[in-house]
């Protein structure tokens, strides 16, 4: 669908619908390349805020698998863990007890490690949180009021966090850190 907007110049839909498809697909080439082509053609130019580089590797970790699939392995880390503190406990020789403990306390900290990475994976996957400004331009307000304050003008296919919502109104963040507030017919949801 994001293809066909694309050629269409429905640049905004593209945009949607490329999000979409990386949320079902979040690893596939393809969908991040035509959505890195994509975002060429919108004309705000938004440097997203860097993160540190831990920050960063653990997402890369955590997004390597569904939330499911994280699910699966630490039930599999905890019971080979499980077995392998049952056999600690049967045998006698010393060594192949070192080994046992050592293999059974790895496996219980991966297990451990699986269930952060459900857990903020899962967060991840059920956070309907972002949007794309379908409007031509839309100026955001300091407040969520058509009398207040502009901060700042955005134009169609900018993706944007949202934060908050009154009335008609939705609060939002941009990569870059700027907050405001922008009617809520002027965007939809990814």
């Amino acid at each position: 669908i994001g293809n066909t907007y694309f050629k269409l110049k429905n640049i905004p839909a593209a945009i949607l619908n490329y999000e979409r498809a990386r949320r079902l697909a979040p690893h596939d080439e393809d969908i991040a390349y035509n959505l890195r082509l994509v975002n060429l053609r919108i004309i705000d130019r938004i440097e997203p805020i860097p993160q540190l580089f831990f920050i960063e590797w653990w997402q890369m970790l955590v997004g390597i698998f569904s939330s499911a699939t994280w699910a699966s392995l630490a039930v599999m880390f905890l019971w080979s863990a499980v077995v392998g503190g049952a056999a600690f406990l049967s045998l006698r020789k010393p060594l192949v007890r070192r080994l046992l403990f050592l293999l059974s306390s790895f496996l219980f900290l991966f297990s451990m490690f699986s269930y952060v990475a459900i857990l903020q994976q899962r967060q991840y996957e059920q956070s309907n949180r972002g949007a794309i400004v379908f409007a031509a331009s839309v100026s955001v307000k300091s407040s969520p009021d058509a009398q207040s304050t502009d901060l700042f003008v955005l134009h169609e296919g900018v993706k944007v966090e949202l934060l908050d919502t009154v009335a008609e109104w939705k609060k939002i963040r941009l990569s870059d850190g700027k907050v405001g507030w922008i009617p809520i017919e002027t965007i939809q949801f990814i």
